[in-house]
């Protein structure tokens, strides 16, 4: 099963939203299709923009989200993951990165293009590939034989 980090970009869309390819993606997690991660400051993260940008309906379906989609949360980083880090991404999404290498995923999914699907962090040779929902469809259903699609 494909593991994926899920940055609070891509909850947060998903609950702005029930159409698009982030609630797409967490309807394949609900359905057992993929295996997703986030860690509890993803989590805080999106509570505290839903509370501040969105109606208030949608907290509902942010926790309504959480109760019926299987999300692993990864521990914290360690202050010597967070360092491995530090030179290639600005410094508040250092423990983003940091937790999404520690999850052992393959994807860490996101919307945030400006400080996440940057040059540097394309040729850091990491364990995992930082692509958007849209992309990392793209990519499983490429890796796929025809039949299975």
């Amino acid at each position: 099963m494909i593991r994926v980090f899920l940055d609070s970009s891509v909850l947060l869309a998903a609950v702005a939203s029930l159409r698009g390819g982030s609630a797409f993606l967490l309807d394949g997690a609900q359905q057992g299709r993929f295996e997703v991660c986030v860690s509890h400051l993803v989590l805080l993260e999106v509570e505290r923009n839903v509370r501040k940008k969105l109606p208030t309906a949608a907290l509902k379906r942010f926790h309504h989200l959480l109760e019926t989609t299987p999300i692993q949360i990864v521990p914290s980083p360690t202050s010597e993951e967070l360092h491995l880090y530090q030179a290639l991404i600005h410094e508040k999404d250092v423990p983003i990165l940091a937790a999404a290498m520690r999850s052992g995923s393959a994807y860490l999914v996101t919307l945030d293009r400006r400080d996440f699907l940057t040059e540097k962090i394309r040729t850091a040779r990491l364990s995992m590939r930082v692509v958007t929902p849209k992309q990392f469809f793209e990519e499983i259903s490429s890796d796929r034989p025809e039949e299975e699609m």
